[in-house]
């Protein structure tokens, strides 16, 4: 999650994304975290809920509240158009991932200049923020295997078209180096990724 949010913003802490494209970005993140501490699983398309323990972070904790709450198990599509509501009953989960990150000292708050924003989030570590990226593209570029967390991240960074922003080199060139990666991760994170870039794909055609 918070390698997402770090990705998703350049060096002075501005976003390079919509913002309901970051939700959607961010909000998959979280369903990640939970999928891969084994808190929850993706069977046709669908959420299920396999234990009933509580995660450690708040935000994941928000969330698996949520989905406990739920009588049925419901669509990942569903559950990413929540996670994209500023108004959801939990609040905009971009500003849940940025306070939990504040808390924890990964980034700071500070005042915007700007009529479209009121506060950017600079990281405390420059180097720390650029390591999930600086990690991938150097295991891209040596032919290397992603791990579990860096093949999420790089399905999220597809989904959401930053790596044609912030990773080096062709475009078109790490797109296909990633989804080899991703074509060979788990049923379950290859159906989360195909509905955050499904989402994000609706979201980008309805406030261009």
């Amino acid at each position: 999650m918070s390698g997402f949010f770090f990705v998703a913003h350049d060096d002075r802490g501005t976003p390079l994304l919509h913002p309901d494209v970051a939700r959607l970005g961010l909000g998959a993140a979280v369903i990640a975290e939970l999928l891969m501490a084994g808190y929850v699983d993706i069977r046709n398309d669908t959420v299920v809920v396999e234990t009933f323990g509580c995660p450690a972070e708040p935000v994941a904790a928000t969330l698996m509240s949520r989905l406990l709450d739920e009588r049925n198990a419901m669509p990942v599509r569903d559950w990413l158009a929540y996670l994209r509501d500023p108004g959801q009953p939990d609040g905009d989960i971009y500003d849940q991932v940025a306070q939990q990150m504040r808390r924890t000292g990964l980034i700071r708050a500070e005042r915007a200049w700007s009529l479209r924003r009121s506060k950017l989030y600079p990281p405390v570590d420059q180097n720390r923020a650029a390591w999930s990226w600086a990690r991938i593209s150097g295991c891209l570029d040596r032919r290397e295997n992603l791990g579990k967390k860096d093949t999420v991240l790089g399905g999220l960074i597809l989904a959401t078209d930053l790596h044609s922003r912030i990773l080096l080199g062709s475009a078109s060139s790490l797109e296909s180096k990633l989804r080899h990666h991703i074509s060979a991760a788990p049923e379950a994170v290859r159906e989360l990724l195909r509905h955050a870039e499904n989402a994000v794909s609706a979201a980008v055609s309805t406030v261009a």
